[in-house]
């Protein structure tokens, strides 16, 4: 199981140790320092379903941040999707409404995915408005160079170019007990944009899940998160969070071209739109 390679990737190390604990006394090795984690980890799921229904894998929270940290996320890539028909172009081949990206709760951020004609997803993202004409998606890097293939054969005369940018820019994610807080002060007076010029956004899947921010390759982080002492952590101890808390990514996790939407719990953090427009793949979802 994904989850346990994961942890006993992981698990020894002391940033690791330091980012996540058991979030209950009566689980004090919890998930992340027993051998048999993934049965330990099946029968957790299976007292989630029983106490909350069959989908409670999204209310399990066994990790608990106890301190502010970061870490660069080098397993994501930066998809830059840029025009005057951009919002429309994407409007009519994800499963969220993107008309809404720039209205409250989204934040000009939102989760979704790409479908294929049977309504199975095949990549998943984080989009981001960074203007009107102008927006990133944040995707699994192994399925960057695919995605930008699928785009481009339905681009036809859109006006929308499509290019990855991440070699000119990094994407950065930080949570803890004091990141929320730093994110609304922050966004309350300058908007989405870091008094360093860095574009911020809450990760719009979950508010667990902390905030993201895209900065330029090989930069530091928001002036704010050094100066407040946040600390580094792999980005695996992110995944497993992430993971804790039943939020899939990727192609693995999602099983690109055969999961579905709502199999996948993508409805449940936001990802889908019921009342938008026909897109590829709807009339499954």
């Amino acid at each position: 199981m994904r989850v346990a390679s994961i942890a006993r990737s992981v698990h020894a190390t002391s940033a690791f140790r330091a980012l996540l604990r058991p979030a209950r006394q009566t689980h004090s090795r919890g998930l992340f320092w027993r051998n048999g984690a993934s049965v330990w980890w099946g029968q957790r799921q299976q007292q989630l379903q029983q106490r909350a229904g069959t989908r409670a894998l999204h209310c399990s929270s066994e990790a608990e941040a106890t301190k502010d940290v970061w870490s660069r996320l080098k397993s994501r890539s930066l998809v830059l999707v840029e025009g005057t028909d951009a919002v429309k172009f994407l409007q009519g081949m994800t499963t969220n409404d993107f008309v809404k990206l720039a209205e409250p709760p989204h934040g000009r951020s939102m989760a979704g995915a790409f479908l294929n004609n049977q309504g199975r997803i095949l990549y998943d993202f984080i989009a981001t408005l960074a203007a009107p004409d102008k927006i990133y998606l944040d995707v699994c890097a192994s399925q960057s160079q695919d995605l930008q293939k699928l785009l481009k054969k339905f681009k036809l005369r859109a006006k929308v170019t499509i290019q990855d940018v991440s070699d000119q820019l990094d994407l950065v994610a930080a949570l803890g007990p004091d990141v929320g807080q730093w994110f609304v002060s922050t966004t309350a007076s300058a908007g989405d944009v870091a008094k360093d010029g860095t574009l911020i956004m809450q990760d719009p899947r979950l508010i667990d899940l902390g905030v993201r921010a895209i900065v330029p390759k090989g930069s530091g982080i928001p002036e704010e998160w050094q100066k407040g002492g946040w600390g580094e952590v792999p980005e695996e101890a992110f995944d497993v969070y992430r993971v804790c808390r039943g939020v899939g990514q990727g192609p693995i996790e999602l099983s690109s071209g055969a999961g579905m939407p709502l199999e996948c719990n993508l409805e449940l953090f936001s990802g889908v739109a019921f009342n938008k427009g026909c897109y590829v793949g709807q009339e499954l979802t």
